[in-house]
């Protein structure tokens, strides 16, 4: 170190020029350091050469061959530009024209269609056995390689980001099969993970070019590509696509364009597609410029796939809500045309949601739910939450523990839950099971009292607790079990009536169905109906066997390859049932063993309770049998002159069995005559 305080380097010829310089003021930093105290040190103490020297003057060597042929070439460029002819264009030059061009709106086709014709499908498979000769072990480079020059040859203007107007499967569905067979084979050949990779760069490269003002149709068609034959891609990465999403939202074309991608899994997989549009294309379903394309996606979604079945793990509460949101509540960024369209595939998404294959049970929508079901709620979303609710209650009956739990927490929300099944009381009672909410009610009644009385809502639900359990005490009218015991009677007496005269031709029930006219009346009907069938009889036997000949002839081929069909399922049946055989051979055995060992048991207990009713209703009948006879003596005493009184005050005039008979002959000629004028009508109308 030098007396000045600063390093120096070490040699004897540069020692001077270092300390030199050292020594040179700079602005704005030596001010302060000469007026801080300076220490003298000692001289240091002087080297000998060394290797470190020699390098030091090697660099000095080079540096000053460098500045050499820096002037050398300072002085040819003099030279050129002194000689009068204009330079040419380099490479370079030609693509930045063309860079300029394209950029302009130039392109080297008017549709995609006639690029499609030109596309070669040897040039790509050279490119692409290029790329692996050079790079064996970099897959990626193997199919970014191939999309670039797919997009490149496909120079033609991009018209619409979402070929509304064109089928589902455009533009994979117009690309040449040699083509399509290339691009099949170098994607399958790569690993899954590099796939989901490549999927990602197409979609940010479909953003750069369209930033740029480029065709995007080479890297349209990977992502569609691989969008539809591995649906799971477009799920494999949602936090950076959702990202992606919101970076672009403010540029509809760019952000219609990655909507496009993402929803090209709907069209094979209905599952993922649903996770694709409520993960990532619900969230912006409020942004003006994209909400009627997100609906349509949704629509289509369920419009190609009919069954649902396999797709009820797709929607969960997190994803419900938000649909539920939008569907109902008024005055939302959704214009009123958008939301009723999302109205009519609201029920699907319901069903998915909450029907009886969802992979989410009920009970699991009820406490956000019930949290929802505030006073102020929109009436159309407070009604839908009630129905929604009260499913829950039916479906799940953990529901209604949920439901004590979240009480004094929700207490508004209850009350309006309880009047909406009091103003429903006739429907929802049906349904509901009454033990459960008998138990829910008596339990909030109990802790309706335990409560403050100033506490909001409460007397809202303690009024509703109260009328719900008068509702649930008031005893039903037992309309079945009065038809029942009616039939029961009627029956009971008429057998009486045959086995105390003998005959049904002796009995009272026979002698005024006479006195009536009804038994004349059945009686003429048995004659028809059984004239009729004997005629129809003879008819079939007359052409049956014509009309089967007929039929025989036509049908006899399509019969003959029917039952082939059906011997070929069947046989089709028993070997894929072969397994299911050999395990029934060997476990019903053990079944019919445990059926051997039961059966004894529960005939020994069905034989013991039988003998205890029979002698139950001996003891019973040993009790009652006086009585009964008491009972049957006194009306069988009295049942003529009860007959005889209705007879000479009640059924006299025109209420008389005399009339009322006549007036049924009357009544049967008239149907008679009618059906028989019909009948010739018809007859006259065909033979005409």
């Amino acid at each position: 170190m030098a007396s000045t305080g600063k390093w120096e380097t070490v040699g004897a010829k540069k020692s001077k020029k270092s300390t030199s310089k050292s020594n040179g003021k700079k602005p704005g930093g030596t001010g302060t350091v000469e007026r801080n105290p300076v220490i003298e040190h000692a001289k240091p103490i002087e080297t000998a050469q060394t290797i470190w020297s020699s390098v030091a003057e090697l660099e000095v060597d080079d540096e000053h061959k460098e500045n050499k042929q820096i002037q050398a070439n300072k002085d040819q460029a003099k030279s050129s530009n002194a000689s009068p002819k204009s330079p040419k264009k380099t490479g370079a030059d030609k693509k930045k024209q063309q860079g300029k061009d394209k950029k302009a709106g130039k392109r080297e086709f008017k549709t995609v269609e006639d690029a499609m014709k030109k596309l070669d499908a040897n040039v790509l498979k050279t490119v692409v056995q290029d790329t692996k000769l050079k790079f064996p072990d970099n897959p990626q480079f193997w199919l970014n390689d191939l999309a670039s020059m797919l997009n490149l040859k496909l120079d033609a203007p991009d018209l619409d980001p979402t070929f509304y107007q064109q089928p589902a499967e455009y533009p994979l569905s117009i690309l040449p099969k040699p083509v399509y067979s290339v691009l099949s084979s170098t994607v399958t050949s790569c690993p899954l993970q590099v796939q989901n990779i490549f999927f990602e760069h197409c979609l940010y490269m479909m953003v750069k070019e369209m930033t740029n003002g480029t065709p995007t149709y080479g890297y349209r068609i990977c992502i569609q590509y691989l969008a539809q034959s591995r649906p799971e891609v477009t799920t494999a990465n949602l936090p950076k696509f959702a990202d992606l999403l919101k970076t672009t939202v403010n540029r509809p074309n760019v952000c219609l364009s990655i909507i496009w991608g993402l929803s090209q899994s709907g069209s094979k997989d209905l599952a993922t597609g649903l996770t694709v549009w409520l993960q990532l294309l619900l969230p912006h379903l409020g942004t003006k410029s994209l909400s009627s394309y997100i609906i349509g996606i949704l629509e289509n979604l369920f419009k190609s796939h009919k069954k649902t079945k396999a797709s009820h793990n797709s929607i969960g509460p997190h994803e419900f809500f938000p649909v539920l949101d939008f569907v109902f509540t008024p005055n939302t960024a959704l214009a009123q045309s958008l939301q009723q369209r999302l109205q009519a595939v609201y029920p699907k998404i319901k069903d998915l949601a909450l029907g009886p294959s969802a992979s989410k049970t009920p009970c699991q929508y009820f406490p956000s739910l019930l949290a929802r079901a505030t006073p102020n709620c929109p009436s159309a979303l407070k009604t839908e939450i009630m129905e929604l609710l009260v499913h829950c209650l039916i479906s799940d009956p953990q529901s209604f523990s949920n439901w004590r739990q979240m009480y004094t927490k929700q207490l508004l929300q209850s009350g309006v839950l309880m009047r909406y099944m009091l103003d429903n009381w006739d429907k929802v009672s049906r349904v509901l099971p009454e033990k459960f909410v008998q138990e829910t009610v008596l339990a909030f009644s109990i802790t309706n009292e335990e409560m403050a009385a100033h506490t909001p809502g409460r007397e809202e639900c303690r009024s509703a607790c109260k009328e719900l359990l008068l509702k649930m005490k008031k005893p039903k009218f037992p309309w079945g079990r009065l038809i029942f015991t009616i039939l029961l009677l009627v029956v009971a007496i008429l057998g009486l009536d045959i086995y105390t005269h003998g005959s049904f031709q002796a009995s009272t029930s026979h002698r005024v169905l006479k006195d009536s006219g009804l038994l004349a009346v059945s009686q003429q009907a048995w004659v028809k109906i059984s004239f009729y069938s004997r005629k129809g009889t003879d008819w079939a036997r007359e052409w049956v066997p014509y009309y089967y000949s007929m039929v025989a002839e036509v049908l006899d081929p399509y019969i003959k390859l029917l039952w082939q069909n059906l011997y070929d399922l069947g046989v089709w049946i028993a070997e894929v049932s072969a397994p299911l055989r050999a395990w029934l051979d060997r476990k019903i055995p053990l079944v019919l063993e445990w059926i051997d060992a039961k059966v004894p048991v529960v005939v020994a207990s069905v034989t013991q309770v039988t003998s205890k009713v029979t002698m139950a209703a001996q003891e019973y009948w040993a009790v009652l049998k006086p009585h009964v006879m008491v009972v049957w003596t006194a009306v069988g005493d009295n049942i003529q002159a009860v007959g005889s009184w209705l007879e000479k005050n009640v059924f006299t005039g025109k209420l008389s069995p005399e009339a009322l008979q006549a007036s049924m002959v009357m009544v049967w000629e008239y149907v008679w005559t009618s059906s028989t004028a019909a009948k010739q009508w018809i007859v006259d109308k065909f033979s005409a």
